[in-house]
């Protein structure tokens, strides 16, 4: 009888190499998902950025048409040069307004450079970010400028936020 219940005892819990094999597997599983969490992180950071300038958009193609309606259509050149986010019913997360030098900013930040007057994003996380401008330094930063496309004054201006530094984000 004795030895039944010695042999029933020692089965009844797990060896050493099956929690081992379980540890493996739990550790390869838990890589797997932070990896795939991070892939959705930046997925999701393109996502707001890209989202961010169509709303920055908008809101200067609200002041253009504001400007229509009042007739005061040729003062469409003067929004040219100026800093979109003034533009918009609310700045992008993580904005830190209007700098001459942008100094060390976090990863995440937008900013209005008057200097250069552009507007500037410093990505979070950029593995597959590919930014095609080739001064472009280590840690890579996205800009954007409101440009004036037409000539000759009048309702045939036209004026976009216009991308400066080309990139492809996955």
């Amino acid at each position: 009888m004795t030895h039944c219940q010695n042999r029933l005892r020692r089965q009844s819990g797990a060896t050493r190499l099956e929690v081992v094999v379980v540890a493996i597997i739990f550790s390869l599983l838990a890589g797997w998902l932070l990896h795939t969490m991070r892939f959705y992180q930046e997925l999701t950071e393109k996502t707001v950025v890209e989202n961010s300038i169509l709303n920055l958009r908008s809101g200067l193609r609200f002041r253009v048409a504001d400007l229509i309606i009042r007739g005061e259509a040729e003062k469409q050149a003067t929004l040219a040069r100026t800093n979109p986010v003034l533009l918009a019913e609310r700045p992008p997360a993580g904005y830190f307004g209007e700098v001459r030098g942008p100094g060390n900013l976090p990863p995440g930040s937008w900013y209005y450079e008057q200097d250069r007057a552009e507007l500037v994003y410093i990505p979070k996380l950029h593995s597959h970010l590919l930014v095609t401008d080739s001064r472009q330094p280590e840690s890579p930063v996205l800009r954007w400028q409101i440009r004036s496309g037409g000539g000759g004054g009048g309702a045939g201006v036209a004026v976009d936020i216009e991308l400066l530094t080309p990139y492809d984000w996955f």
